[in-house]
């Protein structure tokens, strides 16, 4: 569980990075550069040998490729493999005014890991960086350098509750998935498609996932619930597949607001999640809710 709970949060607080904070009165280091994401796990190389990046961002003039990982073992060949590649690319997403070789980062919770002396940055609770030397943007390094130490522990308004790696995850998947199935109850709420709830678990990355990550993810999501409605819930919910996108809610006359009524969806999630110990809300499945306000 708390595997899963750490990959959230890492993905968050290196998302974050990219925000201004302003309750706290932060800009996180790649906003101060002037850097935004441009896409998301790419298929850059259709031969895949030159890997999948994380996270592809560029400023007016300046680009980096950033491996967001919770891997215990160095990532340095795969770090090498980002070293050359060409930023036309990712002309799609960086636009056509970035030239040269990218800036390489590996984003991980704890300084645990040596990647090979490439720039690392850790996530956890208080920001760090490490080898920021080795960056040729000189302004993105020293942004990084000046936020060492600078608290992070509590996430800011990005509530990323599902990314791209979790399509051939299931256990994972399914946990990122139970609030989202929740929201399906409020009211107002005539169901929602697979793809819509992808995007809301995304959040504000949804416009950054490629096309085809965020396929891969909304075709697993679909059959995740497909397995969810006929089995767990079938008393609680049902799906229209009358037409090509299936369309998932809660039965007419359903109230979660009921004490008992929210008490068995709970216990019914959770069976279906696999975890029946630690968890006594729904709301325990967001392991990193914020109370900052996140503005690009």
């Amino acid at each position: 569980m708390r595997e899963v709970d750490d990959r959230i949060r890492l993905w968050r607080n290196t998302v974050a990075l990219f925000y201004e904070l302003k309750t706290i009165g932060l800009k996180g280091p790649f906003k101060s550069a002037g850097y935004k994401i441009g896409v998301i796990e790419p298929v850059a190389d259709p031969t895949g040998a030159g890997g999948v990046p994380d996270i592809v961002c560029s400023s007016d003039s300046k680009w980096a490729i950033i491996e967001v990982t919770l891997n215990d073992k160095p990532k340095k060949c795969q770090l090498d493999s980002y070293r050359d590649m060409n930023p036309r690319l990712f002309q799609q997403w960086l636009g056509d005014t970035i030239a040269g070789k990218p800036n390489v980062i590996c984003s991980r919770l704890e300084n645990d890991v040596d990647d090979g002396g490439y720039c690392q940055i850790f996530v956890r609770d208080r920001f760090d960086s490490k080898n920021t030397e080795k960056l040729s943007d000189t302004e993105l390094a020293e942004y990084l350098r000046k936020f060492n130490g600078t608290d992070i522990s509590r996430s800011p308004d990005i509530q990323i509750q599902l990314i791209p790696e979790m399509a051939s995850k299931s256990y994972e998947l399914r946990r990122g998935l139970v609030n989202l199935v929740l929201k399906l109850a409020e009211p107002g709420c005539r169901g929602r498609t697979a793809d819509q709830i992808v995007t809301s678990g995304l959040e504000r990355i949804a416009e950054n996932v490629s096309e085809t990550s965020k396929g891969k993810l909304v075709k697993s999501v679909e059959q995740q619930l497909v397995q969810l409605v006929e089995g767990k819930m079938k008393d609680y919910m049902e799906y229209d597949d009358s037409s090509p996108n299936i369309v998932f809610r809660f039965k007419e006359g359903v109230n979660i607001e009921n004490k008992n009524t929210r008490s068995k969806i709970v216990r019914l999630l959770k069976e279906w999640v696999g975890e029946r110990k630690g968890q006594t809300e729904l709301s325990d499945y967001d392991s990193n809710d914020g109370d900052m306000t996140a503005t690009t």
